[in-house]
């Protein structure tokens, strides 16, 4: 009881982050730290840290409400930007292509699940 206070309390983010970072990672197919295991001293830096920061403090706010999370992503102006090319651009205007086009594939990588309404 007490390491299940200890992980959730409030002055321990690493449990609230890794959550954050992998709801992310289920909506946009890549988490916005490489590693959506280990966001400790061996894992690697996170691309946004504020926005993760952000994410696990609503996560928190929330009182650990994953649907909540959900909805936050799914209804965020990111999340409903489209991956089509512009004509003008000539490039990809999704989320995806900022975060996730500079990372190799790895075998846990895997497609964006969208959620139907």
């Amino acid at each position: 009881r007490r390491f299940a206070r200890w992980v959730t309390d409030g002055r321990n983010p690493l449990t609230a982050r890794v959550m954050a970072n992998r709801i992310w990672q289920f909506h946009f197919g890549a988490g916005l730290a490489r590693n959506t295991s280990d966001l400790g001293f061996n894992g690697g830096r996170p691309t946004h840290p504020q926005l993760l920061d952000w994410l696990a403090s609503e996560l928190i706010r929330s009182n650990w409400d994953l649907k909540h999370m959900h909805r936050l992503m799914v209804l965020s102006t990111t999340y409903r930007q489209s991956s089509a090319t512009r004509p003008k651009a000539g490039r990809s205007v999704s989320a995806r292509s900022s975060i996730a086009a500079s990372r190799p594939r790895t075998w846990s990588s895997r497609s964006a699940t969208r959620m139907a309404a």
